[in-house]
């Protein structure tokens, strides 16, 4: 008999995987892998499409103010 509790050694066989379980926990890394980087990407894009968006209002705000301006400065005909 071994000399090791027999609770040890069953978390030892726990602990080995088959090729098929390794091979699986390497294409779930990588696609938590690609999902993070896809993430961080739409993220990203997302910050810059409102900054965009932020100047945009900015220079419609503006151009409307101008437009006030301008009518009220033009002689009526």
């Amino acid at each position: 008999m071994s000399s090791q509790p027999e609770s040890v050694t069953n978390e030892e066989n726990a602990d080995i995987q088959s090729p098929q379980e390794l091979t699986v926990e390497t294409v779930l890394q990588q696609l938590q892998t690609k999902f993070d980087d896809l993430s961080t990407q739409l993220i990203t894009k997302m910050d810059e499409m409102g900054s965009r968006i932020d100047t945009l209002e900015k220079s419609l705000g503006e151009l409307m103010q101008q437009a006030v301006v301008e009518e009220n400065v033009e002689p009526k005909i």
